[in-house]
């Protein structure tokens, strides 16, 4: 994830179930991530991004949205900003 001094901390969380791609929290977390990359924060996902993975029988798994320490209040207004046009 990058410099060895750097310290991740978590944004934001979903829960999904692997290999599927249909759930509206994975999805937000893969459009605020694509939000922050446009804003030129760097991200990482944990423990993948939703989607990349798959588990037979499909099992749950939490996602992490992760930010680096000194992006995280930049991150948390942009994250505030993108969650109040989606429930507009």
């Amino acid at each position: 994830m990058g410099d060895a001094d750097t310290t991740w901390v978590t944004l934001a969380e979903a829960m999904a179930v692997d290999g599927l791609e249909a759930w509206s929290e994975a999805l937000s977390l893969m459009r605020l991530a694509a939000t922050l990359a446009d804003e030129g924060i760097a991200y990482a996902f944990d423990p993948y991004p939703p989607g990349e993975g798959f588990a037979y029988p499909p099992m749950p798994v939490p996602f992490r949205l992760l930010v680096r320490q000194e992006d995280l209040e930049r991150a948390r207004a942009i994250a505030s900003d993108l969650l109040g046009e989606e429930g507009s």
